[in-house]
């Protein structure tokens, strides 16, 4: 942890932004961050990645950022590129940078691993990206789903996302994309209730069917129609 502070405090706190944005890759000042990184930072972990990412888009070295993510000799361990799109999404998200949030979430949805797929639908949720949400619900594998209360909070924040779109007249193609994104939700929900094997789950079941029956009811009502309360 001070390892990686330290870092984090010589490189971005010590060289101005400008320095950065204003250099070309073969500058000294971005060797040097480069080097005092992959020297002090060599057995990195998720979270210690985006407390770094966080500093540095903080301190307005996007440049950085974009060069870390995708690259393939910087040594952060185990954090794969996915995982590295994941985490700078987030910081992006904690720092309530939605257009940025935006660009990374697009690249998760291109190019990103099974794995970090419903994380970046919460993500995407809680910006409030109905397009970029169903993207990704149709990129999502239901062989990786999060435990099933978590599921379940975020297809319900998926829903009320969706009814969103209803409002005030649902004009553009937003009522089909509503729609969509209902589906989509209810699909992945669907499937976990037939995965279930999980014992003393019989709330959890009864919430989801409930919720179910809810989203059938939004999918088959008629434009214009206000929405019925999510269930309780």
């Amino acid at each position: 942890m001070q390892s990686y502070e330290k870092a984090v405090n010589r490189t971005l706190v010590s060289i101005p932004p400008s320095d950065l944005e204003k250099s070309s890759p073969s500058h000294s000042s971005e060797l040097q961050t480069q080097q005092v990184f992959r020297e002090e930072l060599s057995s990195f972990d998720t979270s210690n990645f985006r407390h770094v990412i966080t500093a540095a888009l903080t301190k307005g070295n996007v440049r950085f950022v974009n060069r870390e993510v995708s690259s393939s000799t910087t040594n952060y361990g185990s954090v794969s590129v996915s995982q590295r799109l994941l985490a700078v999404a987030t910081a992006c998200m904690d720092l309530g940078r939605v257009k940025q949030v935006k660009g990374w979430l697009r690249r998760i949805a291109e190019e990103g691993e099974p794995e970090v797929v419903f994380p970046a639908i919460s993500i995407a949720v809680r910006a409030k990206q109905p397009e970029l949400t169903l993207r990704l619900y149709q990129k999502l594998s239901v062989s990786h789903l999060p435990r099933q209360d978590v599921l379940l909070r975020v297809t319900t924040e998926t829903i009320e996302l969706a009814k969103r779109l209803r409002k005030p007249h649902a004009r553009h193609g937003a009522w089909k994309l509503h729609q969509q994104i209902v589906e989509a939700a209810s699909d992945v929900l669907g499937a976990a209730l037939k995965q279930s094997t999980e014992s003393n789950c019989e709330d959890w079941e009864r919430q989801a069917l409930l919720l179910l029956a809810h989203a059938k009811k939004l999918i088959n009502s008629k434009p214009g129609k206000p929405a019925a309360p999510s269930p309780q």
